[in-house]
């Protein structure tokens, strides 16, 4: 709702719960200010605590956004018939999504000791790797090496998280495209015979 001179008068739940999300994005946990989230929804201070008793609700309720926004995207690429494909949309959708992608830096990278942030990103975490290793053992990789290979492509997620985040790597579609491709094939890759590393040379 809108008053006279434009500026909005009511703000709702949501509204507070997307523009803090966005906030994080920019900065990260410490973003999550009232004063500048507010201003930038144009109401008054005041009616955040309409809404919410402190800001450690709302960091709560930014967390629970974030979280279940990597669910949704998860559910999204399991509709997808092919785990090989399933992945590839994954990690290409997560990175050319400039907002998740923000989050995920800080929350993960930069904010994994903050006292709220910590639990919620270790549980997102170990959902996103338990999905890698579904999908892998899907694509034909042992359950044991897909279970391995699930946290080594969850740390090469977050390695190209951040390498975004700098100046090294361009955002551009072909970019993501070629890091993802790479990934994949090197996760769904036929596993070698190892050489038993038990025995003892004489």
């Amino acid at each position: 709702m809108f008053g006279a001179m434009g500026r909005a008068t009511r703000s709702t739940h949501q509204d507070w719960v997307l523009a803090a999300y966005a906030a994080a994005g920019r900065g990260g946990v410490d973003a999550i200010a009232i004063e500048p989230i507010a201003a930038a929804l144009g109401v008054s201070k005041g009616g955040f605590y309409y809404r919410f008793a402190a800001r450690e609700e709302l960091i709560e309720a930014t967390l629970e956004y974030w979280s279940a926004e990597a669910r949704r995207l998860m559910q999204r690429c399991a509709a997808i018939g092919d785990p090989v494909e399933q992945l590839r949309a994954f990690l290409q959708l997560a990175m050319r999504d400039d907002r998740l992608r923000s989050v995920d830096g800080w929350f993960f990278l930069h904010a994994s000791t903050h006292p709220q942030v910590r639990p919620v990103a270790r549980l997102a975490a170990a959902e996103n790797v338990a999905w890698f290793a579904s999908v892998l053992a899907g694509a034909g990789v042992p359950a044991d090496h897909a279970a391995r290979r699930a946290r080594v492509c969850w740390s090469a997620y977050l390695g190209m998280v951040a390498e975004l985040a700098s100046d090294d790597l361009p955002v551009t579609d072909a970019a993501i495209a070629e890091r993802a491709d790479l990934l994949v094939d090197l996760m769904t890759s036929p596993v070698a015979p190892r050489p038993d590393r038990g025995k003892t040379i004489d």
